[in-house]
């Protein structure tokens, strides 16, 4: 993490299994593939989680969830295994709704309000309304995309 006001980096351990972070105002979300969970921290002092009545926040998500990309007050978690995307609401930090996706859907791109799932097993694109978060295409492309 690099510090705002002075400029000094500082490591900090994510744990086994952290894949991708993003920040949302003063809230941190860590993205654990291994146990298949987002945690919620302190943007400001990532080593201490937020709290709601003494416990730590930590959402649940699908099987494998590697990706995570913000939108606003939205956060699209790809899950691997479920072949799904949760949306999760950073407003009540829960899932929102899960989105079925093509199978294995291993990268994500936003582009504007459009979200595009690369699907590797699935030789697919499966194109996402943010604003509706309802998959509006899937388009067949060649073997195995990965990267956008």
């Amino acid at each position: 993490m690099i510090n705002g006001n002075n400029g000094a980096a500082t490591f900090i351990n994510m744990g086994y299994g952290t894949t991708s972070w993003v920040i949302i105002w003063n809230k941190l979300y860590t993205v654990n593939s291994q146990l298949d969970q987002i945690h919620v921290l302190d943007a400001y002092n990532p080593e201490k989680p937020i709290l709601i009545n003494g416990v730590p926040i930590v959402i649940p998500a699908g099987k494998n969830p590697t990706q995570s990309i913000a939108i606003w007050t939205k956060i699209y978690v790809n899950n691997i295994w479920d072949n799904t995307v949760s949306v999760i609401d950073t407003t009540k930090n829960s899932i929102l709704e899960t989105i079925q996706v093509g199978l294995k859907p291993t990268f994500m791109v936003l582009s504007g309000r459009v979200l595009f799932v690369m699907n590797n097993e699935g030789n697919s694109i499966s194109v996402i309304d943010t604003s509706t978060d309802d998959v509006v295409k899937t388009m067949s492309v060649g073997i195995t995309p990965v990267f956008g």
